[in-house]
This record gives C-alpha cells, sequence and structure tokens, in this order.
C-alpha cells in the first residue's frame, strides 16, 4: 500500500512540474486560448505591443476582455487621458502604458492663444519723448482727407484777431465782416471747442455786453477781454455787429496779452509731466496748438517785432513743436505800406537774432488772392466775391504758419508761379 502512495506521489510530483513548466511557457490571450510567448514579450498572433494589450489574468476581473463583447476601441495617441483610468492605479502599472499626449511635469507650458477678437489691435502710441517732430508734425499728407479739406482744423485752437481802428471804418470793416462770414463758419464746424475772438481796442466785458452781470470764466491758457469757445456762426456776426471801428493799432500790446497766459499754460502742463517723470510735449488733448489768424488793414503802432520775437524765443526754449504756434496776417486793402511791413514780419523777423529763431509768421493780403485768380473786387470774370478768395485761399488763411508745406501754394487754376517777380508776391518765400 505504501509503494502505491509513493508511485502516485511521484507521478503527481512530476505531472505536477511539468504543469507548471507548460504555465510558465505560455500566456493568455484573455479569452482562454494560449500562445507561445515570443523573445520580444509579445505574442506571436497579436500585433498588439505588450503595454497595449488586454489585461492579464492576474488584473482584476472587471478590467478583462470577456468573450461576446467587442474589444475596446484603442484611443488615439494624440488625444489627452481621460479624467479617471483604472490602469494607474494597478500595481505594476508602467509609464509606458500613459497616452503619449501626457507631458512631462517640467515640460515648458505653451503660451495660451490670443481671444478672439472682432477687430485688430493697434499698437500703442509711442510717448510724446519717443516722438519726433517730423512725424508729429501736422501736414497735407496725413490731416487732409479727399472728403474733407479741413479736416486738420480739429488739431488746432483757432484765434481770430481783429483790427478794429479808426483806419479801419467804412470799407475795409465790411470786408473784415466777409472774411469772418466765410471762414468762420468751416472754423465752427470743425473745431469741437469753437473759436477765440478778439479786438485790438474793444474788450468783452458784462458792460460791453450791457449787462451788468459777473464775466464767464476764461479757461485756461487763454486772456481776458475776448470772445471764447464761439460756436455758432450767427453769434459771430451778432459780436461783430456790436463793435465799432476807432483808435489806434496796438497789434503788438493785444498779441502780447494772448500770447502770455498760453505760454504759461504750456510751460505749466511741462513741468507737471516732468514732475511724473515724463519728458516730450505736453499732451495736445491738453492744450491744443494755436493757430492765430490776425485782421488787419496797417502798420501798428507799437512794437510788435519785439513781442513776436519774445514768443518765439520762449517756444524755442521749451523745444516746443514748430506747429505749436502760428501767426497768420491776413491784410486788409491795398495799402502798400501795411503790405511793406507784413512782407517784413515774413521775410526778416528774428534775422538779427543770435542762432535765429523759429519761422512762425505768415501773411496774406487780401488783393493779392484777387490779382492771382484774375478777379476784382467790384466783380468781374473772376471770383463773384468781394473777398476773391478761393476754397484754397481759406485754406491757406486758416492754416497759415502752423503747415508750413502751405507755403507758396497757389490759389486757382490760373495762379502765376510763387516767385514769377511780375506779381505781388506777399507769400512767405521757401526757406
Amino acid at each position: 500500500m505504501s509503494n502505491n502512495n509513493g508511485r502516485d506521489g511521484v507521478r503527481k510530483s512530476f505531472f505536477g512540474s511539468l504543469k507548471n513548466s507548460l504555465r510558465k511557457g505560455t500566456s493568455s490571450n484573455g479569452d482562454g486560448s494560449v500562445s507561445p510567448v515570443s523573445p520580444g514579450g509579445a505574442s506571436a498572433s497579436s500585433p498588439i505591443p505588450p503595454a497595449n494589450r488586454g489585461l492579464s489574468a492576474s488584473q482584476t476581473p472587471s478590467s478583462r476582455s470577456r468573450p461576446g463583447f467587442p474589444e475596446p476601441t484603442r484611443r488615439p495617441s494624440n488625444e489627452p487621458p481621460p479624467p479617471y483610468s483604472a490602469i494607474s492605479e494597478l500595481p505594476g502599472s508602467t509609464p509606458a502604458a500613459a497616452p503619449a499626449a501626457s507631458a512631462p511635469a517640467t515640460a515648458p507650458t505653451a503660451a495660451p492663444a490670443p481671444p478672439a477678437i472682432g477687430f485688430s489691435i493697434r499698437p500703442a502710441s509711442p510717448t510724446p519723448s519717443q516722438r519726433s517732430s517730423a512725424s508729429a508734425r501736422p501736414t497735407i499728407d496725413n490731416v487732409r482727407s479727399a472728403e474733407d479739406p479741413y479736416a486738420f482744423l480739429s488739431m488746432f485752437d483757432t484765434i481770430f484777431v481783429i483790427d478794429d481802428s479808426g483806419s479801419m471804418a467804412g470799407r475795409p470793416w465790411r470786408e473784415v465782416q466777409a472774411v469772418l462770414a466765410n471762414i468762420t463758419p468751416i472754423c465752427t464746424q470743425h473745431d469741437a471747442d469753437g473759436i477765440d475772438i478778439y479786438f485790438l481796442n474793444h474788450k468783452n466785458t458784462p458792460a460791453a455786453q450791457g449787462g451788468g452781470g459777473q464775466q464767464a470764466r476764461v479757461p485756461p491758457g487763454k486772456a481776458v477781454g475776448g470772445y471764447h469757445n464761439v460756436t455758432d456762426a450767427a453769434a459771430v456776426s451778432r459780436i461783430f455787429q456790436t463793435v465799432k471801428p476807432g483808435g489806434a493799432t496796438p497789434t503788438g500790446t493785444r498779441l502780447h496779452n494772448i500770447f502770455q497766459p498760453y505760454l504759461r499754460y504750456y510751460e505749466a502742463k511741462r513741468n507737471e509731466m516732468e514732475q511724473r517723470g515724463e519728458y516730450g510735449d505736453p499732451d495736445p488733448d491738453d492744450i491744443k496748438p494755436v493757430n492765430m489768424i490776425v485782421i488787419t488793414d496797417g502798420v501798428p503802432t507799437d512794437d510788435l517785432d519785439t513781442v513776436l520775437v519774445r514768443a518765439a524765443k520762449k517756444l524755442d526754449s521749451f523745444d516746443a513743436p514748430p506747429f505749436q504756434v502760428g501767426v497768420q496776417f491776413f491784410q486788409v486793402g491795398t495799402e502798400a505800406e501795411a503790405a511793406a511791413y507784413l512782407r517784413h514780419l515774413d521775410d526778416n523777423l528774428g534775422n538779427d537774432v543770435a542762432g535765429g529763431i523759429r519761422d512762425m509768421v505768415d501773411t496774406v493780403t487780401w488783393d493779392a488772392f484777387v490779382s492771382m485768380n484774375h478777379g476784382s473786387t467790384t466783380g468781374g470774370s473772376g471770383p463773384s466775391t468781394a473777398l476773391g478768395l478761393t476754397a484754397d485761399g481759406i485754406l491757406k488763411a486758416v492754416l497759415g504758419a502752423v503747415v508750413k508745406r502751405l507755403d507758396r501754394r497757389p490759389t486757382g487754376p490760373s495762379a502765376p508761379p510763387a516767385n514769377d517777380p511780375s506779381t505781388h508776391r506777399y507769400l512767405t518765400p521757401q526757406r
């Protein structure tokens, strides 16, 4: 009996060893079949690498492939991993089984895409200290549009200074009214702040207005005694009708009174910028460039030259843009002495100043435009107005010394060259 038991034990031991050997030499495919193991570790009949094959018998039943059910579709390697994976929690799982889209924790993160917007983003404008006067200077190329040739007026404060001396009575006074009737509507349409009007002798006071109330507060940088921020062309006519010509021609004194508060305000704005650590030109929204139109018929009775030279020197000391202040003298009438003096201002002002000064003065005579357009002040084939001004003539009168490109600009299709010695030329010569 013991012999039989011994033989049975040997037999069981032999078959057990054989079974263990066979078990080690085969692998399960998950459906009950076995396949010989290839040297590379993958099944000879399966093209799937070991890392992506079905779970082995040692894994949990819930994760095995089951007979009668389709094999799960493999997730493309370029898709992100699902929020939860049972494989990652199983013992013995390797990083090789993770989807290829997962990146190491230390990998650099790509910058997020910009948000979708319906308009393009314009680069920030350079600070005033980075601007050059050439790029910031108003010219016909960057301020004049085909739809509106007077669009540049919105960039400037337009100031009219009217000669109301005794010599302006009669025809010159009526002609000045015509000038305002032609130019003011264009200015008030484009300048959101309106225009300012000053007279050489008349001062805007409550008494002058026929009332006993207080005068309106004077805006910063502007002189007292004027009509500020006038936006109604009809109001301009009413103001003009209340003034009666009389007295001398104190052009220098009146311009000095207008320059001083403006230059002080400009200097204060520059000082505010420097206190903030900013350098450059003040923002035009804070203090706009000035275009001053002086309408006169004669020679000043005071020292206008000195006033203009001092203002130019002050602007130069500020290193202000060349277009910051422009003075346009518009002659009424045909007085030869007045025309000669205006040419002197245009051509010779500051010639005796060491180092020179900026050119901020431009002059245009009334009858020069008439003759250049072959018209007359009484009618004829030329312009049918007493002015004889074309749109280009008004443009030059308004812009004047501010945009130097307009100098020597002909007014009208038949205008002779500006350097023609046969004509009375009162336009600024090219420097």
